[in-house]
């Protein structure tokens, strides 16, 4: 007779891969700190205006430079395994994950830039076009976490911060 049932056992295995996600205490902290900012996002967007809200986000800025690469796939790893589960206030949408991702870079220090543009879509709505809107970052003046690379490009930016 197993020691555990298949639903314990399944249990365990998830809860092993999550706990491959945090190399450190820092991390579990870290993921607590990106879990409670993208718990108050929503409300922060609602309440500010966005030039206000980059304001407010970039006003703890610690000009060190001495943060990693490796921190910043940290950043984006515990980022993603949040709005990955597509659960609650924690959608998958670019708006979050690029302020969450300007937050916490320019908190360590990092050289980030955000960007929001809008381009026609037509295959959205079909024979009608509509606006489509999109967000991203700039790390060290690379676009960082961005599967299209071209979305300068794609793009009309209406708004960038700190620019």
């Amino acid at each position: 007779m197993p020691l555990f049932s298949k639903n314990q056992q399944g249990s365990m295995i998830k809860l092993k891969k999550l706990l491959n996600y945090f190399d450190t205490p820092g991390d579990v902290l870290l993921f607590f700190q990106i879990f409670l900012f993208l718990t108050v996002l929503p409300l922060l967007l609602k309440l500010l205006t966005l030039k206000k809200l980059m304001e407010v986000l970039s006003s703890e800025s610690n000009k060190n430079n001495n943060s990693t690469t490796t921190e910043a796939d940290k950043i984006l790893q515990l980022t993603n395994l949040i709005l990955n589960r597509n659960i609650f206030v924690y959608r998958n949408i670019c708006l979050k994950r690029s302020l969450t991702l300007y937050y916490f870079l320019s908190r360590m220090g990092q050289k980030v830039n955000i960007y929001y543009g809008v381009k026609k879509d037509t295959e959205l709505k079909g024979e009608h076009s509509v606006l489509d809107g999109h967000s991203w970052i700039e790390l060290n003046g690379k676009i960082f976490n961005e599967g299209d690379k071209d979305a300068p490009d794609i793009y009309h930016i209406t708004y960038s911060y700190p620019n």
